[in-house]
C-alpha cells in the first residue's frame, strides 16, 4: 500500500474541519466546514487540495459512502482495536480488489466507487500506524495527520498554519503580560 492510499484517507477525513484548516488563506472558512455535505463542495475541496478524483460529482450513495470513510478514519485514531475491526469489516467487504502487474491491489470499481475503493485501502494502512496518528493541537482545526517525525511529537497539521498562530498567540501573550522573552 502507498502513501497514495494514506493521503486519500485523510483528504476525505479531513474534508470536516474547523475554521482554522489548514486550506491556505484563499480558502473562505469562518466556521467549521464540511465538504461532504454536497458533491460540488467535495469536488472543489479536492480540486483545491490537487487531489486527482474521477469526472463529475459523486452520485449521493457515492457520496454518503465518501462521509462513512470519513467517519471510519477518525474512528481510526480512537477505536479500541476491536470495535475499530467491527467497525471496518462492513466497510472493506464493499469493495472488490484485482491484482495489479506490480502486485498492488486495484479496485475493480471504476469512476467515484473507485475512488471510495482507493480511500478504504487507506483505510488498512491507516490502522496499521495508529499509534503515528494525531489531531491538530489547535481546536479550530481538527484535522488528522500522520505523524512522521521522528519522535513522534509532532502537534500541529502544518507549522505554517497551525503552529504558526500558536506560537504568535503565545508571544502576543508574553507581549502583553510583560513577561521576558
Amino acid at each position: 500500500m502507498g502513501i497514495k492510499e494514506v493521503t486519500l484517507i485523510l483528504e476525505v477525513v479531513n474534508a470536516r474541519h474547523g475554521p482554522e484548516a489548514n486550506l491556505g488563506e484563499d480558502w473562505p472558512a469562518a466556521e467549521w466546514h464540511d465538504h461532504l455535505v454536497d458533491p460540488a463542495s467535495l469536488v472543489s475541496y479536492l480540486d483545491y487540495e490537487e487531489i486527482g478524483h474521477p469526472a463529475g460529482v459523486p452520485a449521493a450513495d457515492e457520496l454518503e459512502e465518501l462521509r462513512e470513510l470519513a467517519v471510519a478514519g477518525r474512528a481510526v485514531s480512537t477505536d479500541e482495536p476491536a470495535r475499530l475491526a467491527q467497525r471496518l469489516e462492513p466497510i472493506l467487504a464493499r469493495y472488490t480488489f484485482r491484482l495489479s502487474p506490480d502486485g498492488g491491489l486495484v479496485p475493480t470499481s471504476g469512476g467515484w466507487r473507485g475512488f471510495a475503493a482507493q480511500a478504504a485501502r487507506g483505510l488498512v494502512e491507516l490502522g496499521s500506524q495508529r499509534e503515528r496518528l494525531s489531531f491538530c493541537a489547535n481546536p479550530a482545526c481538527d484535522w488528522l495527520f500522520l505523524d512522521e517525525s521522528r519522535n513522534h511529537s509532532r502537534q500541529w497539521c502544518s507549522m505554517d498554519s497551525c503552529g504558526s498562530r500558536a506560537k504568535m498567540a503565545r508571544y502576543r501573550s508574553r507581549k502583553r503580560g510583560g513577561g521576558a522573552f
